[in-house]
């Protein structure tokens, strides 16, 4: 089963024929899309210049796909992955280390709930944010591109 990215849905929306083919290939019963990138898709049909025509094709596309919600156990797995990034790329003195922010070593709160998700649910990512490769070296996940 595959976990859809951000980058690969608005693809899909726009029908790119790559990710069209091979979600087609696949079978829409076999992708899924973390609520992650729920909340990003909507956000961006929100703020675009066609707000409810483009808030209703995403809202059909959701329809189509899994989408993975929060549970106890993907909590555990963010928090998990979330202190593991840290202690890798974040400042080693411990002091300073509870101060960082994500976006202060590279990644971003969203990212890792994505990948926490691929985890939980041994998903397969399917991404092109380079992202995911950096925290790919504090957790192995499964990862690929349809671009």
């Amino acid at each position: 089963m595959y976990l859809l990215d951000t980058n690969h849905v608005s693809k899909l929306l726009e029908g790119q024929s790559r990710v069209v083919d091979q979600v087609a290939r696949i079978g829409s019963g076999n992708i899924s899309v973390p609520f992650a990138v729920c909340g990003e898709l909507i956000y961006m049909a929100c703020k675009s210049q066609r707000r409810e025509a483009n808030l209703q094709i995403v809202h059909r596309c959701l329809q189509k796909v899994l989408v993975i919600h929060s549970d106890y156990k993907l909590c555990a797995a963010y928090a998990d992955l979330k202190e593991a990034f840290i202690r890798r790329f974040g400042p080693r003195q411990a002091r300073r280390r509870a101060a960082i922010r994500l976006h202060q070593i590279g990644t971003d709160e969203n990212d890792l709930w994505i990948a926490a998700a691929a985890l939980r649910h041994n998903l397969i990512l399917v991404s092109a944010d380079s992202d995911f490769e950096r925290i790919r070296m504090v957790r192995e996940f499964r990862l690929e591109s349809w671009l």
